[in-house]
């Protein structure tokens, strides 16, 4: 699962590029590959609720219940990691990852005084096929070791120019290749669960590709070849971004 990872001009600036896409798109794949490409921290909306959940007994009662988390409550946690990075001497660019996850919050954070502060520089959609996305769902596989958590798939696509091979590991089936720890299906990777969770996307995805579509920082990426695509993806932001 591994690809050619060169330094990108990019990471001698900072930007901030949301990534948007659909589960079993492969963007937290891709975003991992960005991060180190371009030299990026990644702010995924789900790691600022389990770190909250340590010490905020409101935010791990609301996560352990399923229920989605307040926008003021997101936007706090969004607030400080920014500020953060931007104080620290490890200052670098952001990658936005389940954030803004709707309209109404994209509309505040462009609005508000820190979207002003940490305005996004870039939008990319990863897009796949309904179907292919289903299958990749199913196959997906995650390393149990939380320290590592490399992420797997066992779907092998090969549909007209879409042509994606399986991520499975390499030197031992079934176990991670990075820690040798067992490899996961996640409990909610079920069909039902995975056509809810695409319905629930695409309700909340559409608006949001008008709204930065307006905004002429959105990019619309059709995956056909998986992670195999990333240098193309590379080159799509970089163009969108380094001056001309």
């Amino acid at each position: 699962m591994s690809t050619s990872i060169t330094t990108s001009k990019l990471s001698q600036s900072c930007y901030n590029i949301l990534l948007l896409g659909a589960p079993g798109v492969g963007k937290g794949t891709y975003g991992k590959l960005l991060s180190k490409t371009i030299n990026a921290k990644i702010m995924e909306s789900g790691g600022l609720c389990r770190a909250a959940m340590a010490t905020d007994a409101h935010i791990r009662d609301i996560v352990t219940n399923g229920t989605l988390l307040e926008d003021d409550k997101i936007f706090s946690m969004v607030d400080k990691y920014l500020h953060s990075n931007h104080c620290s001497e490890d200052k670098r660019s952001v990658l936005f990852d389940g954030f803004p996850r709707n309209i109404q919050q994209a509309q505040f954070f462009h609005a508000s005084p820190l979207g002003k502060e940490y305005p996004l520089n870039l939008a990319i959609h990863f897009d796949l096929p309904r179907n292919i996305l289903t299958r990749k769902a199913l196959g997906r596989r995650v390393c149990s070791n939380r320290r590592c958590e490399a992420i797997y798939n066992l779907a092998d696509i090969n549909e007209g120019d879409m042509i994606m091979p399986s991520m499975r590991p390499t030197k031992k089936s079934g176990f991670c290749d990075e820690c040798d720890a067992p490899l996961l299906q996640r409990g909610d990777d079920t069909e039902k669960a995975v056509q809810q969770r695409l319905d629930l996307f695409y309700a909340l995805n559409d608006p949001l590709l008008d709204f930065y579509d307006k905004q002429n920082i959105l990019i619309k990426y059709q995956i056909k070849k998986g992670v195999e695509d990333f240098p193309d993806i590379l080159s799509k932001i970089e163009s969108a971004l380094l001056p001309k």
